[in-house]
């Protein structure tokens, strides 16, 4: 991409490092780096024309969720 001096990079990230679930600290660490890892990387490429985005769907209530708190 650099060398083409164009290119995308999409990342899709979850609403899980924005929640507070106990005993997924981990999860919820490494979740909530990668918005600022996006805006990192579209930084660091924005001279050479590459566009990175990332979207954030919200999150679907399913019975994996049933015993944490609503964020």
């Amino acid at each position: 991409m650099q060398k083409k001096k164009e290119g995308a990079i999409h990342s899709h990230l979850v609403g899980g490092g924005r929640a507070r679930h106990p005993g997924n600290t981990c999860y919820q660490v490494v979740k909530g780096a990668l918005p600022q890892f996006a805006r990192a990387l579209a930084r660091e490429f924005a001279n050479d024309n590459i566009r990175c985005n990332a979207v954030a769907p919200g999150v679907i209530r399913t019975r994996f969720h049933a015993a944490c708190p609503t964020p």
